[in-house]
């Protein structure tokens, strides 16, 4: 993508309002706030664009040059247009005026966006270039979807661990995982320099012992999140070139619990406090996590393979004398992610007025008596 500065895109006499502006500044470096949900849909690129031109966050682009977006954003004339009549129809941009080469346009909130759309929430936000999203916009909101997954694993594993084992154990991030594989040990030092548990690390996986806390996130829970497919949440993080490695854990347990799924018996004991129950076409593995007292509420369903004379579980595996499971996915993903705790609390409030006003409207509606039927 060519090199884009604000005078390229916004006349001179626009530019006035912000006199602390950069008028040489490449366009494609500036920040913008983005939402997964909403960067799926085809307007998004030019909202986006739209809102990082927007500086000041006034709401209102004054002129904007309409050729040079249409080559910012890669697009057709005609494919401009519907865009804007699209953003126009949920709200994103109340109104549009073009003359000429200038283009005045008026941006819509994100509340009013979502509640046209009937979102319940505008899923993962990240802080990210205007240049990345234009040009992988769908690729980069399976990033930070699995980015924001892969955070709140990890916070409810630390967070189900009690007083004293917050103490104790340390929880590392993914990074650490993925990037420190060779600074490993087997121990479970306070405030160890190493990585506690973490045995190896290679190109595909990465080796934990019993001792090691779990956690990470699924391709089918990402795809789930954004109801797409698993296979287009590998082909978007395969675009991005996103790092990752498969958590496999192994506990002497397991040797049993994998014996007992191939005799198909209902229950088996691994060892005190790991064991497992068949459930419909599922198994049930019921362990703590890790050397601590937390357990996942109503165990881990791990689904059965195979055909019904014959059920097996290809999450379990031998290697070198060990059986390990296949746990979550690590992903090395650095994007800033926003929380917007109080953003997303005021709309949820605005959302129950919203169809509070709305029932309310219709049940009015309802008792009202038509003419003539007096």
């Amino acid at each position: 993508m060519s090199h884009f500065s604000l005078l390229d895109i916004i006349p001179q006499s626009s530019l006035e309002y912000n006199v602390c502006t950069n008028n040489n500044t490449d366009i494609l470096l500036l920040p913008v706030r983005t939402h997964g949900q909403l960067m799926r849909l085809p307007w998004a690129r030019l909202w986006y664009c739209l809102r990082a031109i927007d500086i000041p966050g006034s709401g209102l682009v004054k002129v904007v040059s309409f050729q040079q977006i249409k080559r910012l954003i890669g697009c057709a004339g005609s494919t401009l247009y519907q865009w804007l009549r699209e953003a126009k129809e949920v709200g994103a941009i109340y109104e549009y005026k073009r003359q000429g080469d200038r283009l005045r346009i008026r941006l819509g909130g994100l509340f009013n966006v979502c509640r046209t759309l009937g979102l319940e929430n505008w899923g993962a936000t990240a802080v990210l270039p205007l240049g990345e999203v234009l040009q992988k916009c769908r690729q980069l909101a399976t990033a930070i979807a699995t980015q924001q997954l892969q955070k709140q694993s990890r916070y409810a594993a630390y967070n189900s661990l009690n007083k004293a084992e917050k103490q104790v154990f340390t929880m590392p991030t993914a990074l650490d995982v993925v990037n420190r594989g060779k600074t490993a040990c087997h121990q479970t030092p306070r405030r160890a320099t190493k990585i506690p548990c973490l045995l190896h690390v290679g190109k595909k996986r990465a080796f934990v012992s019993k001792g090691f806390i779990p956690f990470g996130v699924s391709q089918e829970a990402i795809a789930y999140e954004l109801t797409i497919s698993d296979r287009t949440v590998r082909r978007h993080l395969s675009d991005l070139k996103v790092e990752r490695r498969q958590l496999v854990q192994a506990k002497d347990a397991y040797r049993f619990i994998k014996a007992g799924i191939q005799l198909d018996l209902d229950r088996c004991l691994g060892e005190p406090g790991i064991w497992y129950e068949q459930g419909d076409r599922e198994i049930i593995l019921h362990e703590p996590n890790g050397l601590t007292s937390s357990k996942r509420k109503g165990g881990h369903r791990i689904p059965m393979s195979g055909n019904n004379l014959h059920p097996e579980c290809d999450r379990f595996f031998s290697y070198y004398g060990k059986t390990w499971i296949y746990r979550c996915n690590l992903y090395a993903l650095t994007h800033e992610l926003k929380a917007m705790r109080v953003a997303r609390k005021s709309y949820k409030r605005s959302l129950s007025k919203h169809k509070h006003s709305l029932s309310s409207n219709q049940g009015e509606a309802a008792d009202t008596p038509h003419k003539g039927s007096l």
